[in-house]
């Protein structure tokens, strides 16, 4: 884990005010989920790959390219 990503996970704990980082990467994902059911595939795309290492297949049950609100 870099330093980075430790530092977005400890600001998770911080916030949600656990000790546990197992606790806080769980949360993390929490949101992170329905987040990715309404965000646009090339957007989350971004997103995902500003994440640390820890949530790498997060939205990995996503299609990235399937733009919903494009249908006819």
């Amino acid at each position: 884990m870099s330093t980075s990503d430790a530092d977005f996970i400890g600001e998770g704990q911080h916030r949600i005010e656990t000790g546990r980082q197992a606790e806080a990467v769980h949360r993390i994902e929490a949101v992170v989920d329905p987040v990715s059911e309404r965000v646009p595939g090339g957007e989350l795309a971004h997103a995902e790959a500003r994440l640390p290492d820890e949530f790498e297949g997060l939205f990995a049950f996503v299609d990235l390219e399937t733009k919903p609100w494009e249908a006819a």
